[in-house]
């Protein structure tokens, strides 16, 4: 009975279960705030750091692993242990009923517990770094989204402002055909091109809102349908000296910094099973107790696992091929990174070098062509085909300098990337410029 009510007295006296510190996971909803209709780059930035439901949920998943840190700086429990001898039949002994009660502890007397710690830090960080490293991606998507939205709408721009002109040209035409000095074909011919023009400008209508439309799914808003605001120019990124953007590059790309903390814990792991294959001793003490000639003893004991067979090779052979395969990783995605930088600064000087001799060549030289082709109709000296080809050169010279631009756009975005600066927008305080001349 004594042995019994002091059972049942440790187990009443037992505290709580304390809640976990890791932060519940809660349900993603659609922001209080409807997103604004029109949208910077900057904007679209922040709306994916605050709206996102993607970000939201990579920062949840930041909770497991801030649940790990909790689990191992948690104590052993102790152990309750009682055994009870009865006597059945036959002569007394001594004592013909016993009981043993005792606590036992284990005892993490080799820095197991500060190996757990720290390795359940060490893979906080890590995870931290992969969803950063995963946000840098997304984020390279939005901007690629909204640089295309923002070519899309200007290509609208363009297609409208041809067709006015158009409109115009056939007024003309048109009211010197019924005078008689035009043919009606003339006018039929720029009625036609009109419709065609038209045509055109609806397409490019329909393409500028599946942009809008994906660059609302980037950011994870699906009933936005926003209009970009800005100019697409490009933001003048120097890349002549690639040691230097390489070396700041190295420092700062999300998924290298990722890469590290990767191998960084890994090896955490190493050590951590080092200090598992360490044996932990248990100290008992309690107490025996006899009845029919009642007796009270104490108990003490120190048990100690001996690690004469399984002395943690597995777990520290795994361990160690992870960490080694975590820094290959790491040396792997440093050269692909490395050549992405070099062929993303070729690509930028190529595209650069092509708007600026369209611009040099071409674009500047588009009012001149405009003025000679009407003068030249007008005065009889060209037909109404050659009008029209004029016409459509010039629309189709702003359209390849527009493509131009986009180019440009994109591929100054890969470089900044690259670079780990992907979500720097025109506005922001300091230069755009990189390192270099």
């Amino acid at each position: 009975m004594i042995a019994a009510a002091a059972l049942c007295a440790a187990i009443g006296a037992a505290a709580p279960i304390a809640p976990s510190a890791a932060p519940p996971a809660t349900a993603v909803t659609a922001p209080a705030v409807p997103p604004p209709a029109q949208v910077t780059l900057a904007e679209v930035f922040r709306l994916l750091r605050e709206a996102s439901p993607r970000t939201a949920a990579e920062r949840g998943a930041l909770g497991i692993a801030a649940a790990e840190g909790v689990a191992a700086r948690v104590l052993p429990n102790p152990v309750l242990d009682y055994d009870g001898t009865f006597l059945h039949h036959g002569a007394n002994t001594g004592s013909a009923d016993s009981s043993d009660l005792a606590i036992e502890q284990p005892l993490l007397l080799f820095g197991q517990r500060g190996a757990r710690t720290r390795s359940a830090d060490l893979a906080l960080q890590a995870a931290t770094s992969g969803v950063a490293a995963a946000h840098a991606e997304r984020a390279r998507r939005a901007r690629a989204a909204f640089v295309t939205l923002l070519a899309r709408q200007e290509r609208v721009g363009l297609l409208d402002a041809a067709r006015l002109e158009l409109e115009r040209v056939a007024h003309v035409v048109t009211a010197r055909a019924e005078a008689g000095e035009k043919s009606r074909y003339d006018a039929l011919r720029i009625t036609l091109e009109l419709r065609t023009r038209e045509a055109d400008l609806a397409a490019a209508r329909a393409e500028t809102e599946a942009s809008a439309g994906e660059l609302a799914a980037a950011i994870g808003l699906p009933a936005w349908r926003p209009e970009a605001a800005g100019t697409l120019e490009p933001l003048g990124l120097a890349g002549s000296d690639e040691a230097a953007l390489w070396a700041d590059a190295s420092a700062a790309l999300p998924d290298l910094v990722a890469a590290r903390r990767d191998e960084a814990a890994a090896r955490g792991d190493v050590e951590r099973e080092r200090r598992e294959r360490l044996p932990v001793p248990v100290l008992t003490a309690g107490g025996q107790f006899t009845h029919d000639e009642e007796s009270t003893s104490y108990i003490a004991g120190l048990a100690i696992p001996l690690p004469v067979f399984d002395r943690g090779q597995g777990e520290l052979a795994r361990a160690g091929a992870r960490a080694d395969a975590a820094a290959l990783e790491v040396a792997a995605r440093s050269a692909e990174a490395r050549a992405d930088l070099h062929s993303a600064l070729g690509i930028l000087r190529t595209r650069r070098d092509a708007l600026d001799a369209l611009d040099r060549d071409v674009i500047g030289r588009l009012p001149e062509v405009a003025r000679m082709s009407e003068d030249a109709y007008h005065e009889g000296q060209a037909d109404i085909l050659d009008l029209l080809d004029a016409q459509r050169a010039r629309t189709g010279a702003l359209l390849t300098r527009l493509d131009a631009l986009e180019a440009v756009a994109q591929a100054e975005g890969d470089v900044l990337a690259l670079t780990g600066r992907i979500e720097e927008a025109p506005g922001d305080s300091g230069t755009l410029l990189p390192h270099g001349p």
